[in-house]
């Protein structure tokens, strides 16, 4: 892997040096040889990022600034690949979680859980290449904070696993994977719970982007923040739909017909309190928190919605 980031390091800087506009006329084999190359030297997951250099290239009109925040995090990767000793322990695992390295469930399951009530949130979904994934998100109210399973459709597999109900409150053990902010989890022996208390709420967009902003200084290579907003109005518009904070800023999340069916119901009526991400351009909705209730906002699963919060 070390010899693969000097080989990651390299390219970048001649990258640079000739001109990153060169990229709008390279060819498929330009990337599937370098991606080839950084799988051969075990960093796979560095490979799939550089294989989505085309697309992005092809299909995105402010493509040269998302590739140039790409290189600079694939840079950030090279460099800290190459002085892994440097760091404390739990930047080591997040350099080189970025980098392919993956932990089996055994190791997780072998270190020391926090037993604790967690609330299920509900669901992301994403793919990269042929391999699709699915993240459940709980809040956990003893280490107060968001967190997530996060499972991965490979082979000849068709779907993902059973989930926990949405809006289901429970109790169970949560292991830790290693992180600088710990987020992704295992659960182990949940059971049922009589109550559960809802996460803390932020005021508005602007303190989201804050913290948001505080969270990168500990990971540069956040995906998700996730968060809860409260006093959301939501405005439908023709394939858009807005959310608008107490400050009047807007935010708009991806349109699909049963998110906005769901959401027309409390479009220019009432404010809600809404829980999703933000990964520093986009918010994804993942579902409204109303009084005892969670309403699931994700169209991929197909059950009714609404569902009460504790047992």
């Amino acid at each position: 892997m070390v010899q693969g980031a000097g080989i990651l390091h390299q390219w970048l800087v001649d990258l640079i040096r000739h001109g990153i506009q060169n990229l709008s006329t390279a060819k498929p084999d330009y990337w599937e040889n370098l991606a080839s190359l950084l799988v051969d030297h075990k960093l796979g997951s560095l490979a799939r990022r550089i294989r989505r250099f085309a697309p992005i290239i092809q299909e995105q009109e402010d493509w040269f600034e998302l590739i140039l925040a790409e290189i600079g995090q694939l840079f950030l990767i090279s460099q800290g690949l190459s002085r892994l000793d440097q760091f404390s322990l739990p930047i080591q695992a997040e350099i080189l979680a970025q980098a392919g390295k993956s932990y089996t469930k055994k190791e997780i399951l072998a270190t020391e859980p926090t037993g604790q009530a967690f609330l299920v949130l509900g669901h992301s979904f994403g793919k990269e290449e042929q391999l699709a994934f699915r993240k459940t998100w709980y809040w956990a109210e003893k280490d107060a904070r968001f967190i997530q399973e996060l499972e991965f459709i490979v082979g000849r597999q068709q779907s993902f696993s059973k989930s926990l109900p949405i809006g289901l409150c429970a109790t169970g053990k949560v292991y830790y994977y290693p992180s600088t902010l710990p987020s992704r989890v295992l659960i182990s022996d949940s059971t049922p719970a009589s109550e559960c208390n809802l996460p803390p709420t932020l005021t508005d967009f602007s303190e989201m982007q804050k913290l948001f902003a505080q969270a990168l200084g500990k990971n540069p290579w956040l995906i998700d923040f996730p968060c809860r907003l409260q006093n959301i109005q939501i405005q439908l518009q023709r394939n858009e739909i807005l959310l608008i904070d107490s400050k009047n800023q807007v935010q708009e999340i991806t349109y699909h017909p049963q998110t906005s069916n769901i959401l027309a119901l409390y479009a220019a009526k009432q404010t809600v309190s809404i829980f999703g991400t933000w990964n520093g351009q986009k918010f994804q909705a993942i579902s409204l928190l109303e009084q005892n209730f969670v309403v699931d906002l994700n169209p991929t699963i197909e059950k009714p919605p609404r569902q009460k919060y504790w047992a």
